[in-house]
């Protein structure tokens, strides 16, 4: 079977884009009476990023595989190179093909992140996620994920564990068209491990992708998604609540050049809000 056949898969990713806010901080000189440092203040930043990959398929049975994947992520903010980021990411995971219509796996991930060359924060998940297959046309997804992120002393007051729940709906249309579409929302809570930290939050998402195949080679797809957080605490004193919104959309194609190599083309817009200033 292709779909468990032994062996190796990679991929190689290059970026560039321009951050109106690269560290996420707030235009105003000044919050409740103290004055911003340059480095605590909206900066704007041109952006090269670079990202690969590699997957390995270790079959069982032409039903079930045990898989391992491992990336690392190079964010250069050339601007405001206090913000640019590394991030490490490892997984191994089981999957099983119960029969014609059902799947579910179970994966382990790992990942640590370093900011301006210095460790910032790491992350350990357990995800599950089941798949149904209902018709030729129709696919039913159910996903799970419990895990802890843990950051270096002098932010340990952002340590959180996290549950999330996710569902999707994915529907190829009939006709000559055959564009296909997914449906995805999810939901989750971040719990803080310290009694006095403001990061305990509720948070929820949707998503909707489609896809276009032009030809049996080239295919066209977007995405636009949201997410609201909001947080069960003020962060300082004499502000309301907090509580944050995040839209992006992606635009993009990909070329099937041979049966080994693909190449993609994406181009895509992201804005974050927040209620607080800072």
């Amino acid at each position: 079977s292709l779909k468990n056949r032994r062996g190796w898969r990679g991929f190689l990713q290059l970026g560039l884009g321009n951050d109106s806010n690269v560290n996420n901080a707030t235009s105003a000189n000044s919050f409740i009476g103290f004055d911003l440092p340059n480095d605590s203040r909206e900066t704007a930043s041109s952006v090269i990023s670079t990202l690969g990959g590699a997957s390995y398929d270790l079959p069982l049975n032409p039903h079930s595989k045990f898989f391992f994947k491992g990336s690392i992520n190079h964010r250069a903010n050339n601007d405001a190179s206090f913000t640019s980021t590394v991030n490490y990411e490892m997984s191994t995971g089981y999957s099983n093909t119960i029969n014609a219509n059902n799947e579910l796996s179970f994966a382990l991930q790992a990942y640590s992140a370093d900011v301006d060359g210095e460790f910032n924060n790491e992350g350990f998940n357990l995800s599950s996620q089941y798949n149904l297959t209902s018709s030729q046309v129709n696919q039913l997804s159910l996903f799970l994920r419990a895990g802890v992120v843990d950051y270096e002393t002098t932010f340990d007051n952002q340590d959180i564990n996290q549950g999330m729940l996710g569902f999707s709906w994915a529907h190829v249309f009939s006709g000559d068209s055959r564009i296909s579409m997914v449906i995805a929302a999810i939901g989750g809570r971040d719990e803080a491990d310290k009694k006095d930290s403001p990061y305990n939050r509720d948070f929820a998402g949707f998503r909707l992708s489609l896809a276009y195949p032009v030809t049996h080679r080239l295919n066209l797809f977007t995405s636009l998604g949201t997410t609201s957080s909001d947080y069960k605490d003020s962060f300082f004193e004499n502000t309301e609540i907090r509580s944050d919104d995040l839209i992006d959309f992606t635009f993009g194609s990909s070329w099937q050049v041979n049966k080994t190599w693909v190449l993609r083309a994406l181009a895509g817009y992201s804005d974050n809000s927040s209620n607080v200033a800072l």
